[in-house]
């Protein structure tokens, strides 16, 4: 829902920041993919692997997308350059949040099979 908002802002900003919609799109887009298989699978250890699956490619994403999280853009008339690597850290951690999350529930998975006597 969030991106259908900021998609007509990201559009503005196209000329500015060159690649910006592409690389929200494929953000958002195997986010979304990953909630619907975590969700699907959310009975079983794969829905775990998937939550963790979804953070790791967070983390390496932003790694990927804002690298070493200064950007500077150059419009005809001046010069912007703006700093991330506050929201980098914060996303980062966040995601590491999420990673040890998606451990512990699949710890927790199969140490409920084992004393249940299912087979994981």
């Amino acid at each position: 829902m969030i991106y259908v908002v900021l998609a007509p802002f990201l559009t503005l900003l196209s000329p500015i920041v060159q690649g910006i919609e592409e690389i929200v799109e494929v953000l958002v887009i195997v986010n979304v993919v990953l909630i619907i298989l975590s969700d699907l699978t959310w009975k079983t250890v794969y829905g775990c692997f998937l939550n963790a699956g979804r953070a790791i490619f967070t983390i390496a994403f932003v790694v990927f997308a804002l690298g070493d999280g200064v950007f500077t853009v150059s419009p005809p008339s001046f010069t912007l350059t703006v700093d991330l690597t506050m929201v980098y850290g914060i996303v980062a951690l966040l995601s590491l949040l999420g990673l040890a999350r998606s451990v512990l529930q699949a710890i927790n998975f199969m140490s409920e099979r084992a004393e249940s006597g299912l087979k994981p």
